[in-house]
């Protein structure tokens, strides 16, 4: 980060002290409230922003950010889905149902809905680009750090896909498959006998 830059930018937008914000999160998700940490920490001693942190359950987060407004600053997360789509229109579109920062931008909006129209996966690819291009140079989202994730599988078992956000289903699960030649006898036994069970 370029924080030279920065402090220039905040001088010029009549900042030259830095400012203090209030910042939301979910105190409940496992690895946001030390993200929060760590961004206060850097943003204060770096730029002298000051965040003033602020940690909520779900329903109080939601309430605060969804139906109030009563924020500077929302930490939260974003689902991960198997379609960029899901994610665009229900967080970024100005309808969409988890837009929590009300935003209404007319050229995103534009790009969101076109994007679903292309079927070309090339084209696809450079409209949400283009959509990327524009949540950054906005500074609509900022994505933060987060903690390691290890997904452990069975070697007989193929194409699962790993699901980041510990969601309790499988994502893609049409191409999920057993290779049975791999599997331990007694597993192959024990999974025909309740396969039999439904037959």
């Amino acid at each position: 980060a370029n924080v030279t830059e920065a402090k220039r930018l905040l001088a010029e937008a009549g900042f030259p002290n830095g400012f203090k914000l209030r910042a939301l999160y979910i105190s409940t998700f496992t690895t946001v409230p030390q993200i929060a940490e760590l961004m206060a920490n850097q943003l204060k001693s770096t730029l002298n922003i000051d965040l003033a942190l602020n940690g909520l359950d779900t329903a109080l987060w939601t309430d605060a950010v969804d139906k109030k407004g009563d924020y500077d600053l929302a930490m939260g997360n974003t689902r991960i889905t198997s379609s960029p789509d899901i994610n665009l229109t229900n967080y970024w579109y100005s309808k969409g149902a988890y837009n929590h920062g009300a935003i209404t931008d007319p050229k995103l909006d534009d790009l969101i809905v076109r994007q679903k129209t292309i079927m070309n996966d090339d084209e696809r690819r450079k409209a949400w680009a283009d959509i990327s291009k524009i949540i950054t140079e906005n500074v609509y989202y900022m994505p933060s750090l987060d903690g390691a994730y290890f997904a452990v599988t069975q070697a007989w078992v193929s194409n699962v896909y790993a699901n980041f956000s510990a969601q309790p289903w499988l994502r893609k699960p049409a191409e999920v498959w057993f290779d049975v030649d791999k599997m331990p006898a007694d597993r192959v036994k024990a999974d025909n006998e309740i396969l039999a069970k439904y037959k």
